[in-house]
């Protein structure tokens, strides 16, 4: 009632602060005389998100399940400060989790009515979400056989959890979603969040579950319906002068899953990037300012490109195409496989640099010293997670390099730019990408511990020694653009400014 009436951030902070004081007090264990306990607390909106949505019968409404989604179990797990306790937190749950994360034909379960399926939306993004997290700050090997989560989940019929979420997020992500009805412009919104939800739990699985940088890329970055899906259909309206703030890349790009209590500087939220960008988001509103009426909204998707099975089987063909056995290690040497000397180097240096993690949750690599300006293009959460993903695949050593030696994820931008039915809104998404991440080194920073260091002063950019590619599809953008505002726009400024810093040579040849 309090969001409703226009206390909205107020009272999030209230709700902020009783989960603190739940954490602080009783972290775990029973809460008993002395009050609710975390577990406590974690349970009821597990059981509140997941289960029936008829008020009428007891249970949550769809604003109930998002808001509790939002303001108490996100904020709950980013209290946790370790990953043991996020795992003692979540364990219990574990039997209705893992039953809601393989529920493999939820796309034809969806109902028609309009609160209905706003609840279905909303509990199936809660999946997404909740699986992000945890495969975040918890070791993948608790989702394996003998691990402590897939054990507390009773789970003797999924002997490979991690594999059926990783092919769950994939296809919610990249995929179309048939809705059984005309969407509203709630439902177009509260679809929108669950594709985006989808990708930022399948970035979490696969840059934490992946060690080959081709296989990386060509899961992360082979985006299929993803920018229809999650990308906006109203065109942006760009001022003459910007009129937004500007915050640091670390506050964007933090690691996922990043506990709470460690968090420095100001802004809206932990580390977990998909809730955070989606709750200061233009589409994560009030649940009443999401509205309830029809009419509107985005047109009806397609059906399904494929069916979900079949989705499902590529990207278990991709998961076992990558040679690796259970523990890592490559199956079998061919010719083009590392000797053993080699594999056990590249190893080590991927065990320094999951330590690098763990002694700093927060880690980011070569946008933590970036300056974002927060216009409404980089709000969007979409842009949001694919600058997460790009600086998680370069911090890893997951960067796979394709034509000319542009890296894969950079190609698939430039096609979509390029591409004639991508919309102009995806298109200046694009656009705001590239100069978000201008002043990319040609080759990634070398992870250190403490702050990321800056490139050094006459270091190669990325961009600038692709700009012979790039020059033309953006001048095009920038062009059109003007025609849509009917004013020189700041994006347009910066972003000729960007074109006319590259090397004149590489200009004169586009």
């Amino acid at each position: 009632r309090g969001a409703r009436n226009g206390q909205r951030e107020a009272v999030r902070a209230a709700v902020r602060d009783m989960v603190r004081a739940v954490v602080a007090k009783a972290p775990s264990g029973g809460g008993g005389a002395a009050g609710v306990s975390a577990p406590e607390l974690w349970a009821l909106c597990v059981d509140r998100v997941c289960g029936p949505a008829d008020p009428g019968s007891g249970g949550a409404d769809w604003q109930e399940k998002m808001l509790l989604l939002e303001w108490v179990s996100v904020p709950l797990c980013e209290e946790m400060a370790s990953a043991e306790s996020l795992t003692e937190l979540v364990a219990a749950t574990m039997p209705a989790l893992a039953s809601l994360w393989s529920e493999t034909d939820w796309p034809s379960r969806l109902p028609a009515p309009e609160d209905a399926l706003s609840a279905a939306l909303v509990r199936r993004r809660a999946a997404f979400e909740w699986i992000g997290m945890l495969i975040a700050r918890v070791p993948k090997s608790s989702f394996e056989p003998g691990g402590r989560l897939l054990e507390a989940a009773g789970a003797s019929g999924l002997p490979d959890l991690k594999k059926l979420l990783i092919e769950q997020c994939g296809t919610a992500a990249k995929e179309r979603l048939p809705l059984p009805r005309e969407p509203t412009p709630r439902v177009a919104a509260l679809k929108r969040l669950l594709h985006t939800a989808a990708y930022g739990g399948y970035v979490n699985l696969i840059v934490h579950t992946q060690s080959k940088p081709e296989v990386v890329s060509k899961l992360l970055f082979n985006w299929k319906k993803l920018w229809e899906n999650a990308a906006p259909t109203a065109a942006f309206r760009l001022a003459q002068t910007p009129d937004h703030p500007t915050e640091r890349g670390s506050s964007l790009a933090r690691r996922p899953g990043a506990p709470r209590a460690t968090t420095r500087g100001g802004g809206g939220g932990g580390g977990y990037l998909p809730s955070q960008a989606l709750m200061s988001s233009s589409l994560s509103q009030g649940a009443d300012d999401l509205g309830s009426g029809g009419g509107g909204g985005d047109p009806a998707p397609h059906a399904l490109g494929r069916a979900h099975t079949q989705s499902s089987q590529a990207h278990s063909q991709s998961q076992s195409s990558d040679g690796d056995a259970p523990d890592g290690r490559p199956a079998q040497r061919g010719p083009q496989q590392p000797e053993e000397g080699e594999w056990q180097r590249e190893q080590q240096r991927e065990r320094e640099r999951e330590q690098l993690f763990a002694d700093d949750p927060e880690r980011v690599g070569e946008l933590a010293s970036a300056t974002l300006e927060m216009d409404a293009l980089n709000k969007e959460p979409l842009v949001q997670l694919l600058l997460r993903a790009v600086d998680q695949v370069r911090q890893r050593g997951l960067e796979a390099r394709g034509e000319g030696g542009m890296p894969v994820w950079m190609g698939r931008l430039l096609d979509t730019l390029s591409s004639s039915s991508a919309t102009y809104t995806t298109r200046l998404l694009v656009a705001r990408l590239v100069y978000d991440l201008r002043n990319l080194p040609l080759e990634p920073l070398e992870p250190a511990g403490g702050e990321a260091a800056s490139p050094a002063p006459g270091t190669k950019r990325l961009f600038a020694d692709h700009a012979r590619r790039w020059y033309k599809p953006l001048a095009r953008l920038v062009l059109e653009s003007l025609h849509a505002n009917g004013c020189f726009h700041y994006l347009a400024h910066d972003l000729l400014q960007l074109m006319g810093s590259w090397p004149a040579e590489a200009v004169d040849e586009a």
